[in-house]
């Protein structure tokens, strides 16, 4: 149902909301019908006010806070999806990473979830930030199922890659912990079961290479194991190496 007596910014803060609710229901990985069961909604109203047909009412609004853990504020600006990642990480265990006002939203607690999207973000910081999370998460990390889910979306070199770059950054320390035994032995058992690598071309992580050109001079700097697992990046196995010792985990 239309609502023609709406103002164009009560129109505009409807659709926003919308918009958000889909993120949100997205990144959960839950369908329509799912949510919808939730709200006491049919699906095809729900999908009516996705579309930025119709609202939710009061009820409804605060149920979505609560299923979603997030503040009505998140609603009003754009969607920062970088500090929601940021904020996960640094509460899996990536203390480098300084955590934003704004709490992380429930769906990226998993730790399996946030090393994901941290792989499809790219940036440097992030990638990085992977590290400090897989030490200080060894006995929980499941390697294997990480490969397996991240071939099923074209990051399966990315992640051995990260994996790769951990493992040397481990070894360039001279100051072993247990933690450090542990998660080198998931991350070796990982590559080495799982560790052909699939050559199809080059997987640009580095969100910033926009040409040819770029793309070029940024292969020639790659570290050897870029190289080897075809990835074009910036980062060396010394930045993961300081990741790890901002995390106080070296």
């Amino acid at each position: 149902m239309r609502h023609p007596k709406q103002s164009t910014s009560q129109r505009k803060f409807r659709e926003q909301i919308a918009v958000r609710v889909r993120e949100l229901r997205l990144a959960r990985r839950w369908s329509q019908v799912q949510l919808a069961k939730r709200l006491g909604l049919s699906q095809s109203r729900l999908s009516e006010i996705e579309s930025g047909d119709g609202s939710f009412t009061a009820e409804q609004f605060l149920e979505i806070l609560a299923l979603f853990n997030v503040t009505a504020s998140s609603f009003t600006g754009p969607v920062d999806r970088r500090a929601d990642l940021q904020n996960a990480l640094a509460r899996a265990g990536a203390t480098n990473l300084l955590e934003t006002e704004r709490v992380a939203s429930e769906e990226l607690a998993d730790v399996h979830a946030a090393i994901i999207d941290a792989l499809i973000d790219g940036s440097s910081r992030l990638i990085t930030g992977i590290g400090p999370v897989v030490v200080r998460n060894a006995n929980q990390v499941n390697a294997r199922r990480l490969v397996a889910e991240t071939l099923q979306i074209g990051l399966r070199n990315r992640l051995l890659w990260v994996f790769d770059n951990i493992i040397h950054a481990l070894q360039m320390s001279s100051h072993r912990r247990g933690a450090h035994a542990r998660a080198l032995l998931v991350l070796r058992n990982a590559i080495s079961l799982d560790g052909e690598i699939y050559i199809d071309g080059y997987d640009v992580v580095d969100p910033t290479i926009r040409t040819q050109a770029g793309l070029e001079k940024a292969k020639t700097r790659s570290s050897e194991l870029s190289k080897k697992w075809h990835i074009v990046s910036a980062l060396q196995p010394a930045d993961f190496k300081h990741a790890l010792e901002q995390a106080d985990l070296l």
